[in-house]
């Protein structure tokens, strides 16, 4: 069973290897410079720019969109890793990813550490495959400090030496969750407020010494005296009771979230859906309160029909041609259109921010609307 981490406020620390008593390569590095280890004029030679840590705050576009298709319908996975992964003698895969800077190109990270004669080769094969599949200007090769590999094992490190509290030989107290951010060739480590400040120094000397970036974000104490935080969930919708000349429309709230024992206060969090008129549907966002007693949720993958609550929801106006679309961006592969509006114009108005899903992917009207577009720049399956 998956453990979801709660919506904390989380502060972000960038992990320098300036701790004292720290030497030798580690000491010179930090997760805002993530492609040292590469010599300088090797990287210039190869036309390969530093990795872009920054936050990327730009909007997804259909441009984006369709030259996300032409890398798809490629098929560059197997070959690319083949190239960089299994390079004669030597690694250089550090994976690749999807960004909306840099003009949505997927950026495909190439790792330091072979030797130059290897790096060479396997770099121009690259951009022999690229050309050769016709997307030389849909891909960016960017260089970065560690393979896919080395930051999986340092994640898997980090687990075995930060256990979650309550497993045997664990720090007490301690809670920590791990994941890999691709896009800035890290590992990231989600710290509970309930660490010490020993818990911390442990956590910060172990990060400034691994090889690999790694990121620390510690969550702060709790205030008692602050607002109980809300995030959004997913919804649902019963298109049975949709009346398009009434202005309430009936949802049901499907939150998996409970705590360790299986408290299921779903409808006590309920704090309400908040709606937002566009010109062709309208948006439905549902709020969930923060049980504050969570360390973090379990429930993932129950059925239980205590884990949701249906609502009716007054909408500023008549429903009419618009469409109903789920606000909740973080829930899910991507933000979905719960209800079609009506018109091919206003069908195709939703992309690329929201998708069309299931049953919507084969209705006549939203095929038609994408006549002669890629079903995966509209629908997900």
């Amino acid at each position: 069973m998956r453990v979801a981490w709660r919506r904390p406020i989380l502060l972000v620390v960038g992990v320098l290897a300036a701790t004292a008593g720290l030497t030798g390569p580690a000491a010179a590095r930090s997760v805002s410079d993530p492609d040292i280890g590469w010599p300088p004029a090797l990287r210039r030679e190869l036309r390969l720019p530093a990795i872009d840590a920054r936050p990327c705050r730009r909007r997804t576009t259909r441009a984006m969109v369709r030259l996300q298709d032409r890398v798809s319908d490629a098929n560059l996975d197997t070959a690319l890793r083949r190239i960089l992964r299994h390079a004669p003698g030597a690694n250089l895969w550090g994976n690749a990813w999807y960004t909306s800077c840099h003009g949505g190109r997927l950026q495909v990270g190439v790792a330091s550490g072979a030797d130059r004669r290897t790096t060479r080769r396997a770099v121009r094969a690259t951009r022999r495959l690229l050309r050769g599949r016709g997307v030389a200007d849909d891909v960016r090769l960017v260089a970065v400090r560690s393979t896919s590999r080395q930051l999986s094992q340092a994640q898997a490190e980090l687990g075995r030496l930060f256990r979650f509290e309550g497993e045997e030989g664990g720090p007490a107290g301690l809670l920590v969750e791990t994941s890999l951010d691709t896009r800035r060739n890290a590992v990231k480590a989600v710290v509970s407020s309930r660490a010490t400040k020993e818990d911390g120094d442990r956590l910060r000397a172990w990060a400034a010494a691994s090889p690999v970036n790694v990121v620390l974000r510690f969550t702060p104490p709790r205030d008692p005296n602050a607002p109980i935080p809300t995030y959004a969930a997913s919804t649902t919708l019963d298109r049975s009771t949709v009346d398009r000349a009434a202005s309430t429309v009936t949802v049901t709230v499907d939150d998996p979230d409970c705590a360790a024992d299986e408290t299921f206060d779903t409808a006590a969090r309920f704090a309400g859906v908040q709606v937002t008129r566009r010109p062709h549907a309208y948006v439905l966002t549902v709020r969930l309160r923060v049980n504050p007693d969570w360390s973090y949720a379990t429930c993932e993958g129950t059925v239980d029909p205590r884990l949701q609550v249906r609502v009716p929801v007054v909408l500023p106006g008549v429903l009419g041609r618009r469409g109903l679309v789920d606000g909740a961006r973080d829930v899910g592969p991507a933000p979905i259109v719960l209800l079609p509006p009506v018109g091919a114009r206003a069908i195709r108005s939703l992309v690329p921010r929201w998708s069309y899903t299931g049953d919507d992917c084969d209705a006549p009207a939203v095929r038609r609307a994408f006549r002669g577009r890629p079903t995966s720049s509209w629908c997900v399956f």
